[in-house]
């Protein structure tokens, strides 16, 4: 039987996804942010940061606290639009170079590619998550690795691009969030800004001043951001000012395949700066994702 060229490229090409995708961690999403499985919470949520954000990025109203996102993201998890990733079942292993990772949701999935050598396996007392417990006592957040050792490297960045794969048509990441740790052992405060690259390369940013010298689960400080209309998300960074390193935990996204409404939120208050939640939100019960065995990484957009 001939074979033509095109059919022989498409199985070669069929065969590298496979193997690629082999590869990668693959995170099953959950649906609960900040999850009652673990006793540490969000203490607070970062600002709007008109200085770091640009084009049509610089608005409040692209501002998520964690108040407006916890609703949000569990009825995007119940639609099969999104989900979290809390790093609990340790897939990310220190030494093995490990640069990248998918997180699978209904037959869809996102591939993060991380700038820097990544963990979520580290096991510390100085560090709580917001949610676990953990594949290890302690463990369940993301952290950056140094390359072929057990140690974490110092340097307070986690800069991410997103990948989308087997989405529907028009279908993109609109909202994306996660939570910095507060933590022991350090004296130092400085601000972490989370800048959220578009598809047109404007950002939106938020930040938030976190004080890494009050102590563990203290400070815990959530980030979220929702694209503007027109655009969708191609990246996330989260960046101290003063190079200082904690974890980053309950990273999640939401999907639509149109412009994502604006939560109604209080624009005067998103100006003033953060201040400590008086009581955590009340926590949804957990939801299970989907296993994913049999999603691969082989319809991937590009980047515009």
């Amino acid at each position: 039987m001939r074979v033509s060229i095109s059919s022989m490229a498409y199985m070669v090409l069929c065969i590298f996804i496979v193997q690629s995708a082999s590869a990668v961690p693959k995170f099953s999403a959950d649906g609960v942010y900040d999850s009652d499985e673990q006793a540490n919470a969000v203490d607070k949520s970062a600002s709007y940061d008109p200085g770091h954000s640009t084009g049509v990025g610089k608005s409040r109203a692209l501002i998520l606290d964690i108040d407006d996102f916890l609703p949000l993201i569990l009825e995007a998890f119940t639609n099969s639009q999104g989900g979290v990733v809390n790093f609990d079942q340790g897939l990310i292993e220190a030494g093995k170079q490990t640069d990248s990772f998918g997180v699978l949701f209904n037959g869809k999935a996102v591939l993060f590619q991380s700038t820097d050598h990544i963990r979520s396996d580290y096991v510390s007392s100085s560090r709580t998550p917001i949610s676990g417990p953990g594949k290890t006592p302690n463990g369940g957040f993301l952290a950056k690795s140094t390359v072929m050792g057990d140690a974490c490297t110092i340097g307070g960045s986690y800069q991410l691009t997103l990948a989308e794969h087997g989405f529907e048509p028009e279908e993109h990441i609109r909202v994306v969030a996660g939570t910095i740790l507060g933590r022991n052992n350090s004296d130092k405060t400085g601000k972490w800004t989370m800048k959220v690259t578009l598809d047109n390369a404007d950002i939106v940013a938020t930040s938030a001043p976190v004080d890494i010298s009050s102590g563990n689960t203290s400070d815990d400080t959530f980030f979220g951001a929702v694209a503007p209309a027109g655009r969708y998300i191609i990246g996330v960074a989260w960046i101290s000012d003063s190079g200082e390193f904690s974890g980053l935990d309950d990273l999640a996204f939401i999907t639509s395949t149109s412009d994502f409404p604006l939560p109604k939120t209080d624009v005067a208050a998103q100006s003033n700066p953060p201040t400590t939640m008086q009581s955590p939100p009340a926590k949804a019960k957990n939801s299970s994702g989907s296993s994913g065995n049999s999603v691969l990484f082989g319809t991937e957009k590009p980047f515009r």
